[in-house]
């Protein structure tokens, strides 16, 4: 019923006994109902501090271990959440939701209905037990955009007052992070505008430095999710070429570019393009950053679906 796995270290429990073990009993000493509530806080304690961080999945010396733990403690935290009752989340639940969100975001982006609706009940468990103005209840009901960034009306703030006494050219870096909160909301149109502006003065005062490049790159990621395709395989094209020329191809971001053109190519039916961009991007990947990284995923992802969606297309119609 309980087999220890010494390889890892790890018990591995028959789903009979779980089922029994979790389920509050008032005539069972072992299963008195504060007890069973008792243990998941516990259960929900011990997990919330063996996932990473986001500082930690960004540390470029700790990310590999980072994504072991999420991986390992990924299953678990789903299986805890979901046989927890939303009515009656902890604050330990609450912050296990709001851990287990952000990493979901992590790898599959704001728009994860998984994710969001994850958050959506860390923020109403909080609002419950801490009550509706505690720090926590409101990071939770901003909603995923601010899981990264602070309020827009922060930014803008902080954007008004340094472009008054520091000049635009200083200000850009606070449009930027604007940029990207728009883009993360899903308001296409204002982040293009935005990322234009800052790319013109960014290319005007420091040329092709770095941070000009990944700014490019994510304009032409706001392109791809505004369905401008041609825009952006040009802008992709050609920070692929200013990498290559100034900051080197051996970079996370040189990959990402490389990633998005060949995703821009695929979604305009050059499919031929893409999974060649996608083959050599995904060899790289492997090589640089390791099969778990998340973009190397990402990389794989989109490569089975241009394959997927190569065969369809050439498959013979019945008559």
């Amino acid at each position: 019923m309980i087999t220890p796995d010494p390889g890892t270290g790890t018990l591995s429990v028959h789903r009979l006994v779980q089922a029994v073990s979790r389920t509050p009993d008032p005539d069972d000493p072992h299963r008195a109902p504060e007890s069973i509530s008792r243990a998941r806080r516990q259960a929900a304690g011990l997990l919330h501090a063996f996932i990473p961080t986001e500082s930690d999945w960004d540390d470029q010396d700790h990310w590999r271990n980072a994504a072991y733990h999420w991986r390992l403690a990924r299953p678990h935290a789903e299986a805890l959440i979901e046989l927890s009752d939303p009515a009656h989340d902890t604050t330990a639940i609450a912050d296990l939701l709001h851990r287990a969100a952000a990493l979901w975001f992590r790898d599959s982006g704001p728009i994860d209905d998984h994710a969001r609706t994850y958050l959506r009940r860390a923020a109403q468990a909080y609002e419950r037990t801490l009550g509706p103005d505690h720090p926590k209840t409101l990071t939770c009901s901003r909603g995923p955009v601010d899981l990264y960034y602070p309020p827009i009306r922060e930014i803008k703030s902080e954007m008004d007052k340094l472009a008054q006494s520091l000049g635009e050219d200083v200000a850009s870096h606070s449009r930027k992070t604007l940029g990207d909160k728009y883009r993360d909301g899903g308001d296409l149109e204002r982040a293009v505008l935005t990322y234009e502006a800052v790319l013109a003065c960014w290319e005007r005062v420091f040329g092709k430095h770095p941070e000009t490049l990944t700014c490019r790159n994510d304009l032409a990621d706001a392109y791809v999710a505004a369905g401008d395709l041609s825009r952006a395989i040009a802008l992709y094209e050609s920070t692929l070429a200013d990498y290559e020329q100034e900051a080197g191809p051996d970079t996370t971001r040189y990959l990402a570019t490389r990633h998005g053109l060949a995703m821009a190519w695929r979604l305009a039916g050059n499919l031929d393009q893409a999974i060649a961009m996608y083959e050599a991007t995904l060899a790289d990947a492997m090589r640089k950053l390791g099969p778990d990284y998340f973009r190397t995923q990402n990389c794989q992802s989109g490569l089975a679906y241009a394959y997927r969606t190569r065969e369809t297309l050439n498959r013979p119609t019945g008559h």
